[in-house]
């Protein structure tokens, strides 16, 4: 059961967990999803966001070849390597994304994989090798780690752990962004690593208005990525920016980085008082220095023909208080 997605950087997404985690994080948009849905969601494990797995998502004939490849993002609802997931189940996943990945007489998939735990996915991964006897992982397999910013220690420990992942596919997203992440502050140890692996800093503000957002932690993120090890290390490194609070003038329709003061009037005239808050996802609308949306792997068009360049969503409005 591979469904469209409209997430920018994925063509697809693929839950074979369901919605499910054991973290608890207060601001997770996965899990009041299956709460909206009330009992419309049949899954009462998703409606209870457990950590679970269904096992009929896993079958060949729910998980037939596309005409197309895909850019499938790999349990987004939820913790593929949680803690409390037994790792034969961890590994039943993987078999699954295996098969489709250089099927026989089509073109394979891309499988992007996303955590909160690198340490676990780490560990899992290799195991699974092990246990497969695969020497290496597939190439259109890329594993990711969710890092929010405002803890450079916790951010240097999961970089670590991301690179105990045998893959020269790694990415790293910074999202939804809770503070300032030095990306070019990278000890020794993380050094010896080969940070040149992690290929992609994904970044975007929270959906939600009523979160802290700062532009500046945006920028400072992506300037110390931009002269940091991780972007040095490797002339692959990519950047995506994938969404960011602005306020727009209703009249004239131009974004501005921040709110005008009391009195103020933007140059069409209109007070900055009216201004609207608002997410905005076209690149072009982003501030200069800001506007990159670079992915290392190809997004096919509709046709198949050709990559396409990232989704242009619609900004989305906030109402401010």
């Amino acid at each position: 059961m591979i469904h469209p997605s409209n997430i920018p950087y994925l063509t697809h997404t693929w839950n074979p967990g369901g919605f499910g985690c054991s973290r608890g994080c207060a601001t997770c948009w996965a899990r009041k999803i299956p709460a909206r849905m009330g009992r419309s969601c049949p899954c009462p494990d998703c409606r209870e966001f457990k950590v679970h797995l269904h096992r009929e998502r896993l079958l060949p004939e729910n998980m037939k070849p596309a005409r197309l490849p895909r850019v499938i993002g790999v349990q987004f609802t939820g913790e593929l390597f949680d803690p409390q997931r037994p790792y034969p189940d961890i590994f039943k996943v993987l078999d699954a994304a295996w098969r489709l990945t250089s099927p026989p007489g089509v073109c394979g998939d891309t499988f992007v994989f996303l955590t909160q735990r690198p340490d676990i996915a780490a560990d899992a991964i290799k195991e699974w090798m092990d246990a497969r006897s695969r020497p290496s992982l597939p190439d259109r397999w890329w594993f990711g780690a969710t890092i929010k910013g405002g803890d450079a220690d916790q951010a240097a420990c999961d970089l670590v752990n991301l690179l105990g992942i045998p893959s020269d596919n790694l990415w790293l997203s910074v999202e939804p962004i809770q503070g300032e992440l030095p990306m070019d502050r990278v000890d020794e140890s993380l050094a010896q690593l080969d940070p040149g692996r992690i290929r992609l800093l994904v970044i975007g503000a929270d959906n939600n208005p009523a979160q802290p957002f700062d532009l500046a932690w945006v920028r400072s993120t992506v300037q110390s990525y931009r002269r940091g090890p991780l972007a040095k290390a490797d002339l692959r490194a990519y950047l995506f920016v994938k969404q960011l609070w602005q306020w727009q003038c209703p009249n004239c329709e131009r974004y501005f980085e921040s709110r005008p003061a009391d009195g103020e009037r933007c140059t069409c005239g209109t007070s900055g008082l009216a201004f609207r808050k608002r997410l905005v996802k076209h690149a072009c609308d982003f501030p200069p220095d800001l506007a990159v949306q670079n992915l290392p792997w190809p997004l096919p068009d509709k046709t198949g023909n050709s990559p396409r360049g990232p989704l242009r969503g619609d900004a989305e409005d906030a109402e401010v208080q």
